[in-house]
């Protein structure tokens, strides 16, 4: 199991929002271990009820 955090921002109007978010992984399952390690962003947009965002390793 990997929980996810969010926190980040978000700019609405009535039917949009774009979103910048800093996710946080933590899991015990050592396959994924090197998600803890790793600091990401995610850039996204909801439009109506669909919420899509694309999420970047930083180096």
């Amino acid at each position: 199991m990997i929980l996810v955090t969010y926190n980040g921002i978000g700019q609405t109007t009535d039917a949009r929002a774009s979103l910048r978010i800093a996710p946080l992984f933590e899991t015990s399952d050592s396959r994924y271990v090197w998600l803890t390690r790793l600091q990401a962003v995610d850039v996204g947009e909801r439009v109506g009820t669909t919420v899509t965002y694309d999420i970047y390793a930083l180096k």
